[in-house]
């Protein structure tokens, strides 16, 4: 197992090499990409965000339940070693970088599963037709649970594509210039942006957050652009002064997307 670990990162080793100039290039980037504004960031939003938008309308009061189911059964040592788990990873996670409702979601789902069981203990007994009813009840909570998920991802869906506009402007601007320059679409190329993991993914271009820009990594021969948006704001022409380019800005047609492409 350890001779195939090591075989396997030798693809790793050689990618980063060639597109970042070191063994840890990539990651170093990876681990620059959960930006936080201050220590304990995350944690904050955790903690303070309206549970309801942040967590869900169902989830919230389960988990409500677990604390409740907690507080009742201080003792109960399984219950803890899971909330255990839950806690210790909003902590970590909170601590380290800024909040997003997916980086909690086993610590979210370990907390259901407390709950679940806390309100089936604080719920009363059932009356005798409850071996019919409650399947039936079951059944169609879990049906309007579904229904209201499949209305609700509609305007969610519209609402993050306008908030992802101006990053798909920029990664459009920039597959539009190499396809004018009769570049390769596997000719290398590589994008300076404040945030990246969106923005590469579209433009189909190496991404190099700014934390992580360096000497080697500019040295490498490739197409080189530097991309501001809402979401990481950068000065594209003073990024070309400091390292030695001309910056050609490009139009995106998007007021919150700037494209300079370096020469």
């Amino acid at each position: 197992a350890a001779a195939l670990f090591a075989a396997l990162l030798v693809p790793h080793f050689v990618h980063s090499v060639r597109y970042t100039g070191s063994l840890l290039g990539v990651l170093r980037s990876s681990s620059d990409v959960p930006r936080r504004a201050y220590w304990g960031e995350g944690l904050v939003t955790y903690l303070t965000s309206n549970p309801l938008v942040y967590y869900g309308a169902l989830v919230t009061p389960v988990i409500l339940g677990a604390l409740v189911g907690l507080a009742r059964r201080f003792r109960r040592r399984p219950a803890w070693f899971v909330a255990g788990v839950a806690f210790g990873q909003l902590l970590a996670i909170g601590i380290q970088s800024h909040a997003q409702p997916r980086y909690v979601f086993l610590a979210v789902a370990l907390l259901v599963v407390l709950g679940a069981e806390a309100w089936r203990e604080l719920a009363p007994p059932w009356p005798r037709l409850a071996p019919r009813l409650a399947p039936r009840l079951a059944l169609a909570m879990i049906g309007l649970a579904w229904l209201g998920v499949a209305i609700a991802i509609v305007p969610y869906d519209r609402a993050l594509a306008r908030s992802r506009g101006s990053i798909l402007a920029a990664a459009a601007t920039i597959r539009a210039d190499r396809a004018a320059a009769s570049a390769a679409p596997a000719s290398p190329c590589v994008v300076f942006a404040g945030v990246v993991p969106q923005l590469i993914w579209y433009a189909r271009c190496e991404g190099v957050a700014m934390t992580l820009v360096a000497p080697d990594v500019l040295a490498i021969p490739r197409t080189r652009y530097v991309v501001s948006t809402q979401y990481g704001v950068v000065d594209g022409a003073l990024f070309a002064a400091m390292h030695g380019f001309t910056a050609a800005e490009l139009p995106t047609g998007d007021p919150r997307a700037r494209v300079w492409a370096l020469r």
